[in-house]
């Protein structure tokens, strides 16, 4: 016998399946986030670069991927909640954060090449 992944207790309210869409715009961000974290970890193999310093590859590609860990555990740890209103726009604000966090963090990495 298996048993479901979330099991709700009687008299609580869950999220229902069909409302995970709401936060594909999260998964979709954190598909990004993680893509260009491994982007910047191939460049780092393939110019040899250092970990050191300021403004080297490191950061954008361990950025990227924390990134994408935050936001795909927030969106799916926000499904089991309890639906609240303000939930998609939170999320949505947080996955813009970040995409511009990492962005202005790549562009910063732009001028040392």
């Amino acid at each position: 016998m298996t048993l479901p992944a979330f099991t709700s207790h009687p008299g609580t309210k869950t999220r229902p399946p069909e409302a995970v869409p709401r936060f594909r715009f999260a998964y979709w961000v954190a598909a990004v986030l993680l893509a260009s974290g491994c982007i910047h970890l191939a460049m780092f193999a393939i110019l040899g670069t250092t970990w050191h310093g300021p403004l080297f590859i490191r950061k954008p590609a361990l950025f990227g991927i924390s990134g994408r860990m935050t936001i795909w555990s927030i969106a799916c740890w926000t499904t089991q909640l309890r639906p609240q209103k303000l939930d998609p726009l939170l999320l949505k604000s947080l996955d813009i954060v970040w995409l511009f966090k990492v962005a202005l963090i790549t562009f910063q990495i732009q001028g040392y090449f």
